[in-house]
């Protein structure tokens, strides 16, 4: 069993001031590397009981709780120390009762389908224009980028992420690798993210950061008690099952012994300015698990914000920005509730003198003498309090951007024609442009970090299903090419107004036809858009081909030669102003040539009883030229000489 007595909330400060030789437990990773675990794990804790985090930690919980509509909601189990405050108390032995008009829970489903649905994928280009090799690996680099996110199912992540930023300050996605050494992309709770109050109250990134999770100590055994020494099994083995267990949180669960969970703290710190490698330490208790160099130019998180603030690092979450609002609704709902209650039983008026017991009544009992009292015909809820109720819910919602109409996805009343729906739509989508972008920013974050870890990975993703694709392959210098998220913020959310955008888009030339599918998102189970689009795809692939490599590659005899002979022409028009090699220049025009001659020639005209079109009789020959040889057609308009009148 643990030895709750050597917690580091219970040493003094005598005791915390041996245990570690820097200026304070911030600069934990100025410590020795045998005291190194000691310190991060002591400053994890001390983070806990700190005024700003157990602050925001509540006001978290009961955002979370007011999302879900759960009375505990998971990730607030556990505690590294005791919580003995009267918030905690207050949250262990309240009773829960969910808000009947939840208007948190209506802004989560509309910035949902509204913002957090939409995938704005990453697009890298080259950053010096021109450049062939340049196009192809960033095209390269897009293929693989986007296999890490199909395949570590990314997308589905940051989706999360969205819900988090409802009742969090903030979301984060952390990038990094796993026990085997495979690139891993995992959500990380707000709760789990340990900042001082230095780094809490700075809006500027900050240089170190501490992550913290409570994991099994026979989870912990399994993944770091397997190496090839017996000795240093059996040492890691014995320390963490000898480490402190943990505390409940906010609330207890029957079943689970705490004593057999341990905390597992990880921390960072970037370079200095000096060129000095940073520091990754992983440990538990005072075991440090990793005690290696950070050599990387970022922390390994991407955060996302609902709302910025200006004096922190952290966000506002939408449940707190709603909470006094939605206390108010809960107010009004409870009054009109217990009215509607109290006039829902019938009354019974029972004169005095007709002996009738009034236990026999299952209702309230009104007895009078003489004279029946007159019914109270008012209603049992007063309108104005109807009326203010609904104006409560309107100001709850618009406060984070959100109309009547887009809560209930139905189109604003007076509105007939489909032009004025259409700009209705846009106005509303123009209010959470702000969310989209910082969304589309947190995707390109994410992919930031990806590229700087599989620079040190060299992982290999399969493409297509069907392609592998090695790191090494698509690498690239990060001053060789720039990096976006396809901006999403810019198209409509209406079904039929984005698809016409779109449409708008790809007839103008603005994106591709891949692009155009991928925006429209519509599934493709039978494979039948691969199978329809097989003769473009595969134009596109010669092409690149023949300019990368300068080799020929004859067409197929089954394409739509229409169409490739256009994509052809415009390739080659793009290669010829960015300077492309004259030698690969001429192969694309023979890839042109070869189209012309595989295109039929036009069938003869037919006249309506089905016979060939008369073709005009030669004209006589011209002066000069033989009999028999092609005449020549006089070009430009021919004068046809006016008259000449005389005037009388």
């Amino acid at each position: 069993m643990a030895n709750r007595s050597v917690r580091y909330t219970d040493l003094d400060s005598k005791d915390r001031s041996r245990k570690t030789k820097s200026d304070g437990l911030a600069r934990w990773y100025d410590e020795p590397k045998d005291e190194v675990a000691t310190a991060v794990t002591g400053l994890a804790s001390t983070l806990e009981t700190g005024g700003s985090y157990t602050g925001n930690l509540y006001m978290s919980y009961v955002c979370s709780r007011l999302l879900t509509n759960r009375s505990a909601p998971a990730g607030f189990g556990y505690s590294m120390v005791r919580r003995i405050g009267r918030a905690a108390q207050s949250m262990v032995n309240a009773t829960w009762t969910p808000p009947t008009v939840n208007t948190i829970g209506m802004a989560n489903d509309v910035f949902h389908r509204k913002v957090f649905k939409n995938r704005p994928w990453l697009q890298f280009m080259p950053a010096q224009k021109g450049s062939y090799k340049l196009r192809s690996r960033c095209k390269a680099l897009s293929q693989f980028v986007d296999a890490v996110f199909e395949q570590l199912d990314v997308w589905e992540k940051i989706e999360m992420c969205g819900t988090d930023v409802i009742q969090y300050p903030s979301a984060f996605v952390k990038v990094g690798s796993d026990i085997g050494g495979k690139l891993s992309v995992d959500r990380v709770l707000w709760s789990e993210v340990l900042l001082t109050p230095e780094q809490m109250g700075s809006w500027t990134k900050p240089r170190s950061m501490l992550q913290r999770v409570f994991v099994a100590k026979s989870d912990l055994i399994a993944a770091f008690c397997n190496g090839t020494d017996k000795a240093e099994n059996d040492r890691l083995r014995n320390a963490i099952r000898s480490a402190p267990g943990v505390y409940p949180g906010y609330y207890s669960s029957v079943g689970i012994d705490y004593n057999e969970i341990a905390a597992l703290v990880e921390g960072w710190v970037l370079p200095d300015l000096n060129g000095n490698p940073g520091r990754h330490v992983l440990a538990v208790n005072d075991i440090a698990l990793v005690d290696e160099p950070y050599k990387r130019t970022r922390l390994p998180f991407a955060k996302l914000d609902f709302a910025s603030l200006s004096n922190e690092y952290c966000g506002q979450s939408c449940a707190e920005i709603l909470l006094p609002m939605q206390r108010y609704i809960d107010r009004l709902s409870s009054a009109i509730d217990e009215a509607e209650q109290r006039f829902s039983w019938p009354r019974w008026f029972v004169e005095t003198s007709s002996h009738v017991d009034p236990d026999q009544f299952g209702s309230d009992f009104v007895e009078y003498s003489n004279i029946r009292p007159e019914k109270d015909n008012t209603d049992s809820v007063p309108p104005e309090l109807h009326n203010r109720l609904v104006w409560a819910i309107e100001t709850a919602l618009r406060r984070v951007g959100i109309t009547m109409e887009s809560a209930s996805g139905k189109k604003p009343e007076g509105l007939s024609s489909g032009l004025a729906i259409m700009a209705q739509a846009q106005i509303d989508d123009t209010v959470h442009v702000d969310l989209a972008q910082r969304f589309e920013q947190f995707v390109v974050d994410v992919g930031e970090i990806i590229i700087e870890e599989c620079a040190e990975l060299k992982p290999t993703f399969i493409i297509d299903g069907k392609k592998a694709i090695k790191w090494d392959d698509v690498s690239m210098n990060r001053d060789e090419f720039k990096m976006r998220a396809f901006p999403m913020s810019r198209l409509p959310q209406q079904i039929s107004a984005r698809f016409e955008m779109i449409n708008r888009w790809y007839l103008d030339g603005t994106i591709s036809r891949s692009e155009k599918l991928r925006l429209e998102n519509m599934p493709d189970t039978g494979r039948t858009v691969d199978a329809i689009t097989a003769s473009a795809d595969w134009v596109e692939n010669a092409l690149d081909t023949i300019v990368e490599t300068g080799k020929y590659v004859p067409p197929l005899p089954f394409l739509d030669i229409t169409a490739a002979k256009t994509a052809a022409q415009a390739r080659f028009v793009y290669e010829h102003l960015n300077d492309l090699e004259e030698s690969r220049l001429r192969v694309i025009n023979k890839f042109i040539a070869a189209l012309r001659e595989m295109q039929p020639s036009p069938a003869p005209q037919m006249n309506p009883m089905g016979l060939p079109a008369p073709q005009p009789m030669p004209g006589p020959p011209v002066m000069g030229q033989p009999i028999g040889a092609p005449q020549s057609i006089p070009q430009g308009p021919q004068t046809i000489p006016s008259p000449q009148i005389g005037m009388a």
